[in-house]
């Protein structure tokens, strides 16, 4: 963003001149060689899908990119892959072949992090650009410098390369490019290392085009490019420079980190602060690959390693962000902390930094793992960094393909588009968060917006706590009374939740078998422990000294209680996360419960017109039956399959238990078996097809348990069953038969006929006649007459004759009787 502040004066008179600073977006694009583009505001990243036109680029390999985008964010154009491409990635007629790295040698590798392009406007002519970039072959000791202009009224209105193409700057270059606006926040600086003349340069350009004249700024150590290091940063408020001065002569590794107040008017630095010295005789250095400024240019951020030697040799290194607070900082000290850097397959060297419009800084941690994570530093400007958490973007993630020339890195953007000049601390949900200008004091007038209805504040360093998390956008409008010059800024801020474990209820199962021990699934408490929206981690720990010593359950999905209850401690990590989100633990209770003690039998009857109770052992905190009843205490009034859940409810848990049963009619077949063919020793047995308890009887008041009547005599009978519940009786009626021993055929009206006694009773019984030679004489049923000793009509004589008598059950009794004359 162009900010500045510029006074007028006319000869013997003082005129106000309102010069008025605004917000600018030309640095909203980053794009990716994966065809992935963020698009930034000063409160928000959005990310889009492009297909881009490689048009004759397809047998390169190169990484070096810039962009441009107008005031509104919109993008221009951006320099990829050795092209420019327009607004729709399309390659400009013109724009093949510029800043291209021929792979003259594909199994070597270039560390080209640091190499990058910059586009830069036309001071003169809006329409007009400059693309500055490295070119020459890949493992060349030094690269060359050239740049093209861009005019973008051409190709109606997309852009296109002029003639001025591929014009030499410098011959010999290490491939960095940083660029501020000048004083008067139109010129351009270009700052660069002269790789011939180790020396730092920077070259203006102004509404006439490029001074081609550099000014000489700094001598530095000679550039060695496999190292890979940032050797220039310049602060978006264009005020300081800092060098990063290394050398690995002679395996001496030595490097000078040194800060400079920079002249935005004649491109010279002055007030040289030796920041930090190392060497390998030093014992503990910090070893600075990459460098950054913050948006409002009070803080130095470096990314690389504490390292560790004795007496020469190495000891140890863990890889940091570090920075320093430039109003503080004395000289050769070591850097801040801010936290370690820990990932898989980590490559330290192709990791990059950059500032974006949002004020915050992203941090690419190069791996060779399936995914590149982008961290985050939210609030760069804080005076409380320390506080504040260095995280893993959950939504910014993109896919390494194996080839470490298609590493993606940041676009370079001219550094004055970064430049913040108020900042803010204190993020979390409930905090009263403080905002700070960074104007110069003749600015007297303030109004700040805090993004929230009816939210402004007229103080220079104003407070306010907004009513809920979310993002919001703060803008500043600041005058001067003396000068005239207004301003007005925005920037994003996001108010985050805090990590609070909850206090959940105990987690209680019911105890199978009765043991006092039940594996428990410690899993299923995550969701209840946090509300948080992002992915945390959750350890689980037996004891308040394991979770102190960092000792967690090693199965939490699969866990055997110790105790009956048991406390259980939980410590919540987050994978992702910002300013508030730190740890937190918290703890709660498992336990076991008994089931209810109920019993019902599987099968109930139901007599006709009749109400069944079934009642269970009352103490229980729920009884659901199927037809509706929710006491201990149900009525049947109908058959059918029914059901009755019972419930125990203790320390927040509940075991409950099922219990089917049916409930049928109370009916029962009856089948009786009748001994008989004797005088008086007849029997009766009676078979019950029911499932209860029944009783007999032959005369409906007597009963007996058992179901065989014996010595009866023959004769006519009513059998009773009853059930012993006296829901119902069935009664059935039988008969004893007998025949006679003789009879006496001879016409006086007694003994006349032979028959079957009681046969009339059972009238399908067939009888037969046979003389004692086994003579068939006739058959008869029992319900006739009988015999009248004849065969056809002939008069048979007194003898002994057999008879067989067919039962209706197909059974055969036999007999015989005599005839008498």
């Amino acid at each position: 963003m162009i900010k500045n502040y510029i006074k007028f004066y006319l000869t013997c008179l003082f005129v106000l001149v309102s010069h008025t600073l605004t917000a600018q977006l030309e640095a909203s694009h980053w794009l990716h060689t994966a065809n992935k583009g963020y698009k930034f505001t000063e409160s928000s990243i959005d990310t889009y899908d492009y297909t881009q036109d490689l048009g004759n680029m397809l047998d390169y390999k190169w990484v070096l990119q810039s962009t441009m985008s107008d005031a509104a964010g919109n993008l221009l154009f951006y320099h990829l892959n050795g092209a420019v491409y327009n607004s729709n990635h399309q390659q400009m007629p013109n724009g093949d072949v510029l800043g291209l790295f021929h792979v003259s040698n594909p199994g070597g590798v270039l560390h080209h992090d640091t190499i990058k392009s910059l586009i830069v406007p036309h001071p003169g002519n809006s329409d007009l650009f400059y693309v500055f970039y490295p070119h020459g072959p890949v493992h060349a000791s030094s690269l060359k410098l050239s740049y093209s202009v861009i005019d973008m009224s051409l190709n109606g209105g997309l852009g296109d390369v002029t003639s001025v193409k591929n014009i030499l700057l410098i011959n010999e270059f290490n491939g960095e490019l940083e660029a501020v606006f000048g004083a008067n926040g139109i010129d351009v600086i270009l700052i660069l290392v002269d790789q011939f003349t180790n020396h730092i340069k920077t070259f203006f350009i102004d509404s006439s085009g490029i001074n081609n004249t550099p000014v000489l700024t700094k001598q530095i150590f000679p550039f060695n490019r496999a190292e890979n290091r940032n050797k220039i940063s310049i602060s978006p408020d264009g005020k300081k420079l800092a060098i990063n001065d290394y050398s690995g002569a002679n395996n001496t590794f030595e490097q000078d980190l040194l800060v400079y107040d920079f002249d935005s008017s004649t491109g010279l630095i002055s007030n040289e602060i030796l920041l930090h010295r190392t060497s390998i005789n030093t014992n503990e250095i910090f070893s600075t690959l990459r460098m950054e400024f913050s948006s409002n240019s009070n803080y130095l951020y470096l990314y690389g390693a504490f390292v560790q030697h004795m007496n020469g040799s190495f000891i140890s290194s863990e890889e940091k962000i570090a920075r320093y607070n430039l109003s503080t900082v004395t000289a050769n000290s070591l850097p801040s902390p801010i936290l370690s850097l820990t990932g898989s397959n980590l490559v330290f060297y192709y990791s990059t930094m950059e500032l974006a419009i949002d004020g915050k800084i992203y941090v690419y941690n190069f791996s060779v793992s399936s995914s590149i994570p982008l961290s985050v530093i939210d609030n760069p400007d804080s005076d409380t960094i320390e506080t504040t958490r260095h995280y893993k973007k959950c939504d910014f993630e993109y896919s390494y393909d194996g080839d470490f020339d298609f590493l993606r890195s940041p676009p370079n953007v001219i550094k004055s588009y970064l430049k913040k000049d108020f900042s803010y601390s204190n993020v979390c949900d409930g905090d009263l968060v403080e905002f700070q200008s960074s104007l110069p004091p003749h600015f007297d007038t303030f109004l700040w917006r805090f993004g929230e209805r009816n939210s402004i504040s007229t103080l220079e360093n104003p407070s306010y706590q907004y009513s809920s998390v979310g993002d919001y956008v703060v803008t500043l409008e600041a005058s001067s009374s003396t000068t005239g010059e207004t301003y007005i800024d925005s920037r994003g801020i996001t108010i985050q939740k805090n990590l609070i474990a909850n206090d959940i209820d105990d987690y209680i199962l019911c105890d199978e078998d009765d043991d006092g021990v039940e594996n428990f699934n410690l899993l299923t408490r995550s969701s209840l422990l946090t509300d948080a929206d992002w992915d945390i981690n959750f350890y689980f720990y037996e004891s308040q000294e394991d979770l102190e010593n960092d000792n967690p359950i090693v199965e939490p999905g699969n866990y055997s209680n110790l105790s009956n209850p048991q406390e259980i401690f939980v410590k919540l990590i987050p994978e992702c996360g910002g300013d508030c989100i730190e740890e937190d633990t918290t703890s709660f209770d498992i336990g076991l419960i008994e089931y209810p003690e109920v019993f019902l039998e599987p099968i109930y009857y139901l007599c006709e017109d009749e109400e069944l109770i079934l009642e269970l052992p009352p103490g229980y905190d729920e009884y659901n039956w199927s037809n509706g009843d929710t006491t201990s205490t149900a009525t049947i009034t109908s058959t059918g399959n029914y059901f009755v859940e019972v419930v125990y409810e203790n320390n927040g848990g509940a075991c409950s238990v099922v219990i089917e049963f049916e409930v049928l009619s109370r009916d029962a077949s009856v089948d009786v078996e009748v001994r008989d063919f004797t005088l008086n020793d007849n029997s009766i047995r009676v078979s019950v097809d029911g499932d209860d308890f029944y009783e007999y009887s032959l005369d409906g008041i007597t009963y007996q348990n058992s179901n065989v009547f014996t010595n009866l005599p023959i004769g006519e009978y009513t059998v009773y069953v009853r059930d012993t519940d006296g829901c119902f009786t069935i009664s059935l009626d039988v008969v004893m038969l007998f025949y006679p021993r003789f009879f006496t055929p001879n016409g006086d009206g007694f003994n006349d006929n032979w028959q079957v006694i009681n046969g009339n009773f059972a009238t399908s019984n067939i009888v037969s006649i046979f003389d004692r030679y086994g003579k068939l004489l006739t058959s008869f049923s029992t319900d006739s007459v009988g015999w009248d000793g004849t065969s056809n009509g002939v008069p048979l004589p007194s003898s002994d004759y057999w008879f067989t008598m067919k039962r209706e059950d197909g059974s055969i009794s036999k007999g015989h009787f005599t005839l008498k004359r």
